[in-house]
């Protein structure tokens, strides 16, 4: 076979995206199908065909269209495209048929299990306070029935105090819960069921009571990581030590307190919890610069491999750290054969190589981050400090690095958050020193820990004051104001616009010198859009899988948000939607829950959104504790007052039971907290309320006779033990119900929709 049929660079890493693309467009409609035509296409317009036919009409393409590989290369790449998307479809986990799922009957159902199995995970705290850890099923009895065998993952909730003594190799028997996960219900929610299906799971239990069957091997890499975190603990405090570990081998070796945790996620530092390429690099410099003037090139390259995968051993295989010490090793073979290695390329060839392993890795955002934050580096990082010639090199390579990684990710991170850390740059500059001792630190009190426990302990002492310190920078720049901005999430064009953007600057180089105007376009692609949808978005969302009526009413004059649930669901629901619509400021909160804790989530929501007015339909109880974090503007409403924001109004009928009056728009609202249905019936021959268009219903299932007197056009039922089906539609025209149709939403131009489609599939990745 000649020589010249082999693909040389440009070849190879044209082969490597058409992959990579092709994995990553699998999941949208006739994607694979477009970029493979989008291929063919190029090949035939550079195919010496189509230069004779140009030449003839006299179309002259800039030179730069014939350079890289030629035609033929271009249609291998468009196969191969192809070829990813049925090798992802073929790689993808999918429920056997004696998978332990099949006992659940559907996604709206448990039942009770005993699951008998072995534990495949470290028990990781969770922020409800249980243990959540991986289980390999191999047994389940029912409620009645024998004992069955089954297969497959499970994803398992355990209490706290039962963990303790918990760890991976065990064969446990746990009693609980057992349920097929969820698709999201809720608008930009998390989808459980697709993340753990992608991991070869299908079911959760929550456990009640746990017994060990058998102990399994007590050593192995979990062991080493428990063994250096106690280590560093004991040297410093539970808090400290767990973060010490956290920088130095990762996020799952230790469970960093989520306070502390969410303090890094705000001041823009999250990847330092990450064991990844920093990590890498630092102990990669360190073994270079210590060993280069003692030993020789090969002593060299041995010891840095050694130290490469004795951390990669310790830290666990994350892709993040299987592609780190994979292009650290590509970078120690080069030195052996002094040739200069090409480090783009060779990340490309190391991503594809782990898509080869698991396919799916492609959608995981921590794979997607780390590589292109990696690629940030490489291109830009040096274009960016020789723009800041001006500084000190310290100062302008301190400042280049968190910049270029940023420039990369930040167009993933609008599209997936919607969230801008307006500090982060800042808190990344400042930071790196501390992070740079603390990981070289740790690492070296990690290794003396593995041979004398005491004396790592004695090194990670002397790590607690630079750890205080670097805690206090992350928690002084979560307490700034503005410490992030939501600007809502982007969408997939706008993704592709600005990607086009920051690589038309680094692949062509007469774009460069227009990188200011690129920047324009890219501030412009974000800005505009954001603007014209905070100027004119009308909705109304009303949430399911709530113990308090929640709802939020998004309007060009203001944000309405009613309840906010406990400090869980605030934090990690309500806030991250209100995010994610790009909403920084609520205008009017109601409050109409008398029950303390179904109310705490107010304090969570105000630590991330100012709130201008808080109506309490149900005075504050004098035992509640008072808050430091309060509203502008707190009120107290009195029945049949009416409230008034722009076009919504509100008029509060009774405050026990909730019966509430809203006007959003051109339609009027009910609220009923129809708990007691006797006693609404009751109050009901007593008033004369208007005529409403939606009636809102939560608690026992409502009656014909209440419909027959409301008569609603629409009717949205919240409860387990709602029956919709009783409900003709000459009774009301619309029934919704949360339990079955999930998030109900409503806009002017769409009308009432829900989140969930009844036909999705919970025993597939792809739903």
């Amino acid at each position: 076979m000649p020589a010249s049929f082999w693909p040389k660079e440009s070849a190879i890493a044209l082969l490597c995206c058409a992959y990579i693309l092709g994995l990553l467009v699998s999941g949208l409609p006739l994607g694979n199908l477009l970029v493979a035509g989008l291929g063919l296409t190029v090949a035939w317009v550079r195919s010496p065909a189509a230069r004779q036919f140009l030449q003839r009409q006299k179309i002259a393409l800039p030179q730069a269209w014939w350079r890289g590989p030629p035609s033929r290369w271009w249609a291998v790449a468009s196969l191969v495209s192809l070829l990813a998307a049925g090798y992802l479809q073929i790689s993808l986990p999918y429920a056997a048929s004696n998978d332990i799922s099949r006992l659940v009957p559907s996604a709206q159902t448990s039942v009770r299990a005993e699951v008998t199995g072995t534990i495949q995970s470290r028990p990781a705290l969770t922020r409800r306070g249980t243990a959540q850890l991986w289980l390999t099923a191999r047994q389940a009895r029912g409620a009645r029935g024998n004992p069955q065998t089954v297969s497959g993952n499970v994803f398992a909730t355990v209490p706290r105090k039962a963990a303790r003594e918990l760890h991976p190799g065990q064969t446990v028997t746990i009693a609980g819960s057992l349920y097929r996960p969820q698709r999201a219900t809720r608008p930009h929610g998390f989808d459980f069921a697709t993340y753990l299906s992608r991991e070869g799971a299908f079911a959760g239990l929550k456990g009640a009571t746990v017994r060990v069957d058998r102990e399994g091997g007590a050593w192995g890499g979990w062991a080493i990581r428990a063994r250096i975190v106690r280590s560093l603990q004991k040297g410093t405090d539970a808090r400290t030590g767990a973060l010490i570990g956290a920088l130095v081998l990762g996020k799952d070796a230790a469970d960093v307190p989520y306070d502390l945790k969410d303090s890094f996620i705000q001041s823009g530092l999250a990847h330092a919890l990450a064991a990844s390429g920093f990590q890498v690099s630092l102990i990669l410099s360190v073994v270079l610069g210590v060993g280069r003037s003692r030993l020789s090139t090969g002593w060299l390259v041995a010891v840095g491999s050694g130290a490469l995968l004795l951390y990669g051993f310790l830290s666990g295989a994350d892709p993040s750290i299987v592609r780190a010490i994979a292009l650290g090793c590509a970078s120690l073979v080069a030195l052996l054969l002094e040739r200069q290695i090409r480090p783009i390329p060779a990340l490309a060839v190391i991503a594809v190589l782990m898509l080869l392993f698991k396919p799916f890795w492609i959608w995981d955002l921590g794979f997607q981050l780390s590589f292109l934050a990696t690629l940030g580096l490489l291109a830009s990082a040096s274009p960016l400090a020789a723009a800041l010639d001006w500084l000190p090199p310290t100062i302008a390579s301190a400042i280049a690095v968190p910049l270029a990684a940023t420039l990369w990710t930040l167009p993933l991170q609008l599209y997936v958050f919607g969230v801008l850390p307006l500090y982060g740059l800042m808190a990344n500059v400042m930071s790196a020193l501390l992070l740079s001792l603390l990981t070289v630190g740790g690492f070296a009190s990690s290794l003396a820990a593995l041979v004398w426990p005491q004396f790592g302990s004695g090194l990670a002492w002397v790590l607690y004051w630079p750890a205080q310190l670097q805690i206090a920078i992350v928690r002084g720049i979560g307490q700034l104001p503005g410490h992030s901005l939501a600007l809502g999430r982007i969408s997939l064009l706008q993704l592709l616009a600005l990607y086009g953007c920051i690589v038309a600057v680094w692949l062509v180089p007469q774009s460069r010198k227009y990188w200011r105007l690129a920047a324009a376009i890219g501030l412009l692609l974000v800005a505009v859009p954001v603007w014209q949808v905070q100027t004119q978005r009308f909705s109304v969302t009303v949430f399911d899988q709530t113990q308090t009526p929640m709802m939020a009413i998004q309007h060009p004059q203001g944000t309405v948000v009613m309840n906010s649930g406990d400090r869980l669901n605030a934090s990690q629901f309500l806030v991250p939607f209100l995010q994610q619509e790009g909403i920084n400021r609520i205008d009017w909160a109601i409050d109409t829950v008398d029950t303390p804790s179904d109310r705490s989530g107010w304090v969570s929501l105000l630590r991330k959104i100012p709130i201008q007015v808080l109506s309490r339909c149900i005075p504050q109880a004098a035992t509640e504790e008072p808050q430091k974090l309060r509203p502008q503007r707190q009120i107290e409403v009195n029945p049949h007052e009416r409230l008034t924001l722009g076009h919504i109004e509100m008029v509060l009928w009774r405050a026990r039971p909730t019966t509430l009056e809203l006007q959003i728009g051109p339609q009027k609202w009910l609220l009923v907290d129809g708990s007691t249905e006797a006693d609404f019936a009751a109050w009901l021959t007593t008033v004369r309320l208007p005529s409403i268009q939606v009636l809102w219903w939560r608690g026992a299932p409502i009656s014909l006779q209440i419909l027959a007197q409301l008569k609603p056009q629409t009717l949205i039922l919240s409860g387990q033990r709602m029956n919709p089906a009783a409900i003709s539609a000459e009774a009301v025209p619309k029934v919704f119900w949360t339990e079955r149709d999930g998030t109900i939403q409503w806009t002017p131009q769409q009308g009432f929709s829900g989140t969930i489609n009844p036909g999705e599939n919970n025993l597939s990745p792809l739903g």
